[in-house]
Order: structure tokens, then C-alpha cells, then sequence
């Protein structure tokens, strides 16, 4: 969890910036927005995978989604008060996406057990 709200923390700085091209010498357009959220995706399945009680598989990975697609949205809300920033649409869809592709990477790579995840205690 706390990984995945410092996570959050990161983008919400990286939005806040009005050129974060110039500002924190990051790259900005479609290919960045998606690899930024699906890197938020995979945490956010994490985070859902560690809690307790177990959520079933379908909903892991509704609950992972529909929390990065909240947070894209705020985040597209956020940047429209930013100076030279907007709220674009596509962004958002790009974020989903990227999400999306996190999410069931996840999914793939523990089904094939590439990854095994253990829980705590």
C-alpha cells in the first residue's frame, strides 16, 4: 500500500509541473502517460492481491482498474488548474490502457508462474 501511495505521490509532482519536460528533464506524449500507469497498474494488482480477505480474480483485477481509472481522472482534473497543463481525454484513455496492460501482465505472469507472491504472516 505504501508503495503504491508514494506511487500516486510521484505522478500527482509530475503533474503538477507546467513543463515537466523542461522542469524535471521528463519525456512527455502518449508513450510516457502509458508506461507511467502501467506501472500504477501492477501496483495497484499488488495491492489488491496482498488484502486480506482474498479477493476472487475478476474482482482483483475490477478493483485494480477502477481504482487507476479514478485516479487518471483526478489526475486529468488536477492538471486542467496547472498552468500550460490541460485535461485531455485521451490521456485518460492512455492511462487506462497502460493500467489495463499492468493489470494483466500480472495476471499472465502469475498464472505462469513466473512470479510467485507471498503473503505476510
Amino acid at each position: 500500500m505504501l508503495a503504491m501511495a508514494a506511487y500516486c505521490a510521484v505522478i500527482f509532482f509530475i503533474s503538477s509541473r507546467s513543463r515537466p519536460t523542461d522542469e524535471l528533464l521528463l519525456p512527455t506524449g502518449p508513450i510516457p502517460h502509458f508506461i507511467e500507469y502501467l506501472g500504477l497498474g501492477t501496483l495497484a494488482w499488488v495491492n489488491m492481491w496482498l488484502r486480506r480477505p482474498l479477493p476472487g480474480r475478476l474482482r482483483r483485477l475490477n478493483a485494480s482498474l477502477a481504482f487507476c481509472a479514478f485516479y487518471a481522472f483526478t489526475d486529468e482534473i488536477h492538471q486542467a488548474f496547472v498552468p500550460l497543463r490541460s485535461c485531455e481525454s485521451i490521456d485518460w484513455l492512455i492511462d487506462i490502457a497502460g493500467s489495463l496492460s499492468g493489470i494483466m501482465l500480472m495476471e499472465w505472469l502469475t498464472a505462469r508462474r513466473f512470479i510467485r507472491l507471498k503473503r505476510a504472516g
